[in-house]
């Protein structure tokens, strides 16, 4: 590995007594060769391992992804944390319509939402636990508002799952409305107290004034676990009118009284607002409950740069002591990569011999393969390649 320090006094050798003083913003011209290598190569070096925030679940398909994965094909594996891997345990990459239409089982594919990047992943898990469908007022429990809630009703034209969802009213006037639902049988959760994640659905006709939103589950209005959230799962930003996924950790719940889980009957959903005008519309969808599995990515990077104690990844170096992650073998595009980007500012009676030098030794010619071609042959890329199925067999007689 070099510091960003020893690329510049190995760079400065080959620039025929120009110095790279006379060169503005020298850090971020590396940044732009680096970039410009992230559409040809994947590097060994920026192969990186994260886990998947908290846990994936059955029939939850977003999760939180590091901003730093390449492209939208730079995933390498999706495996279990600490467990045995059997054959069955493979991930086949989609593109992202492809998958939302079908989310066939073992499949993904990186979705890029207003800028960020989150992962699509469906994995067959344990089912996970109706609590409440939201399909009526009083069929499978009776649903009261409270507060700043009022006109609650049931819609049957926009819902995520089942054939409705809750829609309600805020006047406005106190910040606070609450939606209470009262099981018509108890269900049994023991299993999941403490390592299990509790969901629903939310769309909110005004983002900007949604300040938190709080869910209590437990066996009676005195006796509950209560957690608030203010993001959804994937951390995504809310969108107005747009459905986003909300996830209630078990594990950082706070008790009120002495609750059953074995026997939970209550529900409650509280909606934290700015006061104002009235909101109408705020609708509710599919309480469930799961135990997830421990996941983890194994990706490559687009950030070829670290601080000097490696936990820092960076696009575009900052620092003469940072650390560029190519072994040798790559370091020397970067290199060419370099003299290209710099070279209209360096100019000299050389530049048109030196661009062409270094396109020669990136690109290869006829007789001699370039270094790109050469790093490609070496270190193929090993990620998921990305497919779309046209059809599948099971539609068909065989």
């Amino acid at each position: 590995m070099f510091t960003v320090s020893q690329f510049n006094t190995k760079v400065t050798g080959k620039l025929h007594g120009t110095t790279l003083n006379k060169i503005t913003d020298v850090k971020g011209k590396i940044g732009e060769a680096a970039d410009n290598m992230l559409l040809r190569v994947f590097p060994l070096t920026t192969i990186r391992r994260a886990r998947i925030e908290n846990a994936i679940y059955d029939k939850v398909t977003s999760y939180v992804i590091n901003q730093d994965v390449q492209g939208n094909d730079g995933i390498i594996d999706i495996r279990p944390v600490g467990g045995e891997r059997s054959d069955q345990d493979y991930t086949d990459g989609r593109f992202p319509r492809d998958f939302d239409i079908k989310k066939e089982k073992n499949t993904m594919a990186i979705e890029v939402i207003n800028g960020v990047k989150t992962l699509r992943l469906s994995k067959p898990l344990n089912a996970r636990t109706t609590l409440f469908e939201a399909n009526s007022l009083t069929l499978d429990g009776t649903v009261t508002a409270s507060g700043d809630a009022s006109n609650l009703t049931v819609d049957e034209l926009d819902y995520i799952s089942g054939n409705a969802s809750l829609r309600f009213d805020l006047d406005g006037l106190t910040g606070t409305g609450n939606v209470e639902i009262t099981l018509s049988s108890a269900i049994d959760l023991s299993t999941m107290e403490d390592i299990g994640a509790l969901f629903n659905w939310l769309k909110f006709p005004t983002v900007s004034r949604l300040t938190s939103y709080t869910l209590r589950w437990g066996s009676s209005s005195g006796a509950y676990w209560y957690k608030t959230v203010t993001a959804p799962h994937d951390r995504s930003a809310f969108e107005d009118e747009i459905w986003s996924l909300m996830r209630y950790d078990w594990k950082d719940a706070t008790q009120v009284g002495t609750p059953d889980a074995s026997a939970i009957t209550y529900l409650e959903v509280i909606v934290n607002y700015t006061v104002g005008t009235a909101l109408t519309a705020v609708r509710l969808d599919s309480f469930t409950a799961a135990i997830g599995e421990a996941w983890e990515i194994v990706y490559y990077s687009n950030c070829y740069f670290t601080d000097t104690t490696g936990a820092t990844w960076k696009n575009t170096p900052t620092a003469d002591s940072d650390i560029i992650m190519l072994d040798p073998e790559a370091i020397n595009i970067l290199i060419y990569e370099f003299g290209k980007v710099i070279i209209q500012e360096a100019k000299g009676k050389n530049m048109k011999a030196d661009f062409e030098y270094y396109d020669y030794q990136l690109e290869g010619s006829g007789r001699k393969p370039g270094l790109y071609m050469l790093h490609n042959q070496k270190y193929p890329s090993q990620t998921i390649s990305l497919q779309e199925t046209y059809y599948e067999f099971n539609d068909f007689d065989v």
